[in-house]
């Protein structure tokens, strides 16, 4: 559950700095 929980917020962070590094 955790485990679970810790790799959707990894995939949201690592889609946020993707989305800021195109802004750029």
């Amino acid at each position: 559950m955790y485990r679970d929980l810790a790799f959707f917020l990894c995939v949201i962070l690592i889609s946020q700095m993707c989305w800021l590094m195109m802004m750029l």
